[in-house]
């Protein structure tokens, strides 16, 4: 079932052309701008007012 999975992102894949490497500069705007995707702050109680 992997396999099949990985082969099917694969074949689409090809239909967008060749891949570009990012240069290293990329790499680093890329990872600082995902850096605090998707953290959020865990609400482990009932919310006080004025709270959000």
């Amino acid at each position: 079932e992997t396999v099949e999975f990985a082969a099917m992102v694969y074949s689409k894949a090809l239909t967008l052309g060749e891949p570009r490497v990012l240069s290293d500069a990329e790499v680093d705007r890329v990872m600082d701008a995902l850096k605090d995707y998707g953290s959020s702050v865990i609400q482990t109680g009932p919310l006080k007012e004025g709270d959000r």
